[in-house]
């Protein structure tokens, strides 16, 4: 039993660090570009490499068409496809009526 205590301390310091920093990560994120979903495809710039996030904001209590979604970042100058990877801990905030969640990061 004291060995399960000694394993349990670096696994919470360990998730004690995560929750720091994205704490920090959530709390600097700005909009960048915003588009509706009857939209089929946007265009936006970015102007520095870093680490950015896609989140999906609605009404609260209704269903969202989350299967429905497609995303495919390209790079218009070279044609290529840009990598995303799903959030596996999605940052959300929750207002009165509205809300929005963390889907995907690149």
């Amino acid at each position: 039993m004291e060995q399960l205590f000694y394993l349990l301390i670096p696994i919470g310091l360990c998730l004690f660090y995560l929750g720091i920093k994205y704490t920090i990560h959530f709390g600097r994120a700005k909009m960048l570009y915003e588009m509706p979903y009857v939209n089929k495809e946007g265009t936006f710039t970015l102007e520095r490499a870093g680490t950015y996030g896609l989140w999906l904001s609605g009404k609260m209590f209704t269903k969202a068409p989350i299967g429905e979604f497609g995303f495919n970042l390209v790079d218009e100058k070279t044609g290529r496809t840009i990598p995303l990877f799903l959030s596996i801990m999605r940052a959300r905030v929750n207002g009165i009526t509205h809300s929005r969640m963390e889907f995907i990061y690149l």
